[in-house]
């Protein structure tokens, strides 16, 4: 079964909220055009991966995780962190902002 993570605001499980919403299937970034621009790791790219250290059983414990996402062997998921694409949001604020508190009634 396909592991879902919704980050947006809204409702993001109905068709339009979804539309606002970045949704992450498997992994995978689902906002129309973000990966268009990524070009395929070259032989050498993927040569250099190859020769970086990375013990995948220490990469678990230390995260707590019993696998990588997707089900990826080590390799892929060494791929993942050195090349795979990303998307961070940071430093959203919400509600009243200012000095002092606010009561607010619906």
């Amino acid at each position: 079964m396909a592991r879902v993570d919704f980050l947006g605001t809204g409702n993001a499980f109905s068709p339009h909220g979804r539309m606002h919403a970045l949704a992450l299937i498997d992994g995978k970034i689902l906002i129309d055009g973000w990966s268009d621009d990524i070009l395929p790791l070259s032989q050498n790219d993927l040569k250099i991966i190859r020769k970086e250290p990375f013990d995948a059983n220490d990469f678990k414990k230390e995260y707590g995780i019993k696998k990588f996402v997707g089900d990826k062997n080590a390799f892929e998921a060494k791929k993942a962190l050195v090349a795979g694409p990303t998307c961070n949001i940071a430093g959203i604020e919400s509600g009243y902002t200012g000095d002092g508190a606010k009561t607010v009634l619906p």
